[in-house]
């Protein structure tokens, strides 16, 4: 059972670890993906959008069913770590196969192996993020595992930057190399941090139940108005974001002239946000989570902002900006499942039985379905507008690709912030619902 005991540094540093490799894998989806494919194998931009779509839907279907079946099935050696270690054969191999592709890959190739790449991914990362919710019960313990956590994420993400730059010879960074050294890096470790976790972080909390109940745990989410306002919120936040990510390279490079320096201002970016993430962890407790994601979403508008008045060819400029935006980025992979842990205590208030894959499970498919959407919207309009990423193009074009992937997305964020100012559930009235549980669970055992 989960406490509200200190979680010992060990098993903090032990569980942040998965979190490097499940974030490199994300990286290339989100932002190499588009151009190497579009660029190196030959796909348009349209045809990628639809494809990142229908394969992140599917993501988010596997999600839920993954979720209620790390509640339900009692492994053995644990409900949540099981899944990681059963996960990892097949997540290495579909990271080696979408990264480095065989000749004449087409559009089935990417969809196929986005699907069944997915699969993978939702067999890691749910589990995962349900072991960590149920690791405390404690408001600000929990801060602390998601910021270990997060810091995991960064530094993966930071990897996936820093090792192509540090094995790809000057005047050879392309799309392609990038992609050779990040799936040699991201396969070694993969197998190294979730054999680890699961030998070093405990995992005792006991299956909710005997069989997988898709539709009772559903509904029992949506009675949780507080969870579906995160989620929407957050929703907002990641389709805003990715609708940028998904233009990253093509402002870096076109938009603002700076061909060759993507990796190097990606690198200040990544550099950047784990500095910032004790900040945020300190500022999530001292003014509650909810105005801290607040605060990191002004910030990335500032950020989007600065990008889109640089001055073209200006790497200082350039990188100054980037170094805000690791700032408010530190902010996504802290506050948002710390809040949805919060929002499952609530639940199991409110409706008795604490089903955290579910609840997680539903938050990435929010996620997920954010990605999609992103993809599907940001790149057939750049192809819409007349972009072409394998040439120049004029600068009317290059306007609208700052229109698609800098302003729409600031807008979008704009209104997320509306959605947690007055968010109510904060340090006090959480503490609150924990005791409300505790007084509870004595009659509950007693009718048992």
């Amino acid at each position: 059972m989960a406490s509200s005991k200190t979680l010992s540094r060990t098993i903090l540093a032990s569980y942040s670890l998965p979190a490097i490799p499940q974030a490199m894998l994300l990286l290339p989806i989100i932002v190499y993906f588009p151009p190497f494919y579009a660029q190196v194998v030959g796909l348009s931009l349209a045809s990628l959008g639809v494809i990142f779509f229908i394969g992140r839907m599917w993501d988010g279907i596997s999600d839920p069913i993954v979720g209620i079946l790390s509640d339900k099935i009692p492994f053995r050696w644990g409900r949540r770590k099981t899944w990681l270690v059963i996960g990892t054969p097949l997540m290495m191999l579909m990271t080696w196969l979408l990264c480095q592709p065989p000749k004449g890959a087409d559009e089935t190739f990417l969809l196929v192996g986005l699907i069944v790449f997915y699969i993978a991914y939702t067999m890691l990362r749910i589990p995962y993020l349900s072991w960590g919710a149920e690791l405390t019960t404690d408001y600000k313990e929990r801060n602390k595992v998601t910021g270990y956590r997060e810091v995991g994420t960064m530094i993966g993400i930071y990897l996936s930057v820093a090792a192509p730059r540090l094995f790809i010879p000057d005047g050879e960074t392309n799309i392609a190399n990038v992609m050779y050294v990040f799936t040699w890096v991201a396969c070694i470790l993969i197998p190294l941090t979730n054999f680890f976790a699961a030998w070093k972080v405990p995992d005792t909390t006991r299956a909710s139940g005997p069989s997988p109940e898709v539709w009772s745990n559903f509904k029992l989410i949506l009675k949780n108005k507080l969870y579906l306002r995160v989620l929407t919120g957050v929703g907002l936040l990641y389709l805003g974001t990715y609708m940028y990510n998904a233009c990253m390279l093509f402002i870096i490079e076109q938009a603002m002239g700076l061909r060759g320096e993507f990796l190097n201002l990606m690198l200040i970016e990544y550099m950047v946000m784990p500095l910032c993430v004790p900040f945020f962890v300190y500022l999530a407790g001292r003014i509650g989570k909810h105005r801290a994601i607040c605060v990191g979403a002004a910030i990335e508008i500032a950020a989007l902002a600065m990008l889109g008045f640089t001055p073209h060819g200006s790497f200082f400029w350039a990188g100054v900006a980037y170094a805000v935006i690791g700032a408010s980025f530190a902010t996504w992979y802290i506050v948002p499942t710390s809040m949805i842990a919060d929002c499952i205590d609530y639940g199991t208030l409110k409706g008795g039985d604490k089903v955290s894959g579910s609840y997680i499970a539903f938050f990435n498919l929010f996620d997920k379905g954010a990605l999609a959407v992103a993809a599907l919207i940001a790149l057939p309009m750049l192809q819409w507008v007349g972009f072409d990423a394998t040439a120049d193009n004029s600068p009317e074009t290059l306007q609208w690709v700052r229109i698609i992937g800098l302003l729409a997305p600031s807008l979008i964020i704009l209104v997320a912030i509306t959605l947690f100012w007055k968010y109510p559930l904060n340090a006090r009235k959480h503490e609150t619902v924990l005791k409300a549980i505790a007084r509870r669970k004595p009659r509950e055992e007693a009718s048992t």
